[in-house]
């Protein structure tokens, strides 16, 4: 995977958009209304202070600070997606146990995530 290339400052932390309703597979988030947002430090579900039928998307950089093989996991009760530089990288949508890891090359520099 190649970084993404930009110029500019950053801030600490990703996008955070957490969405109320039931979902068996993982929505559009393009057509819906988040509930609340913020930014966090972490990916997890805990700050979304809820305990079912909700949705959440982080989004922003992180910096691969030099070329290698980098672990990759998501972890989530029925669905999840792991998106880099608008790839997609892990798929664990629809309803299922948890857990699905990967690894994969990456290149240095700052990269796009987005995890659902």
């Amino acid at each position: 995977m190649f970084p993404f290339q930009f110029t500019g400052r950053f801030k600490p932390g990703l996008n955070v958009n957490i969405y109320d309703g039931e979902y068996a597979n993982l929505p559009d988030f393009k057509t819906l209304t988040p509930v609340k947002s913020m930014t966090s430090k972490v990916i997890t579900a805990r700050i979304a202070e809820k305990e079912r039928n909700f949705a959440m998307s982080f989004d922003g950089y992180i910096n691969i600070p030099e070329d290698g093989i980098y672990g990759l996991y998501i972890n989530s009760d029925d669905g999840s997606k792991l998106v880099i530089n608008d790839e997609m990288v892990l798929s664990n949508d629809g309803v299922h146990p948890r857990g699905v890891e990967k690894s994969d090359y990456m290149h240095w520099g700052r990269v796009i995530i987005r995890s659902m």
